[in-house]
């Protein structure tokens, strides 16, 4: 449990010193690739279709992100939300996918590779 509490700490930390939509940093993301994703997000959200009312060359999985943050908070707070919650899942599966493999000695990693 204390290894999540870190984890956790550590997502917020590092997104709010790091990301452009923390709530440290006052400023609008209007000139970047971001202000796009987040634009044609709420879009989606507003009942247009992807790819035919509205277009970018970026994959879908950016956009329905941004629709949802969208739902969060109409300004780029649920955007940074989104940001600290998949840092803290992959930080936590990354940890979790550690702790497996060091319980593993290395005869058995060889071992399994060289069966293959």
């Amino acid at each position: 449990m204390f290894e999540i509490i870190i984890i956790a700490v550590y997502s917020a930390i590092t997104k709010i010193v790091n990301c452009i939509n923390s709530p440290v940093f006052d400023r609008s993301f209007t000139d970047t690739d971001q202000a796009i994703f987040y634009c044609i997000g709420k879009e989606l959200m507003r009942g247009k279709v992807l790819y035919k009312d509205i277009f970018d060359h970026k994959t879908p999985y950016i956009y329905f992100t941004n629709a949802i943050a969208s739902l969060i908070d109409y300004n780029h707070i649920g955007l940074y939300i989104i940001e600290v919650l998949l840092l803290f899942l992959t930080l936590y599966f990354t940890y979790r996918f550690l702790l497996l493999v060091k319980t593993y000695d290395d005869k058995k990693i060889c071992s399994h590779i060289s069966d293959n």
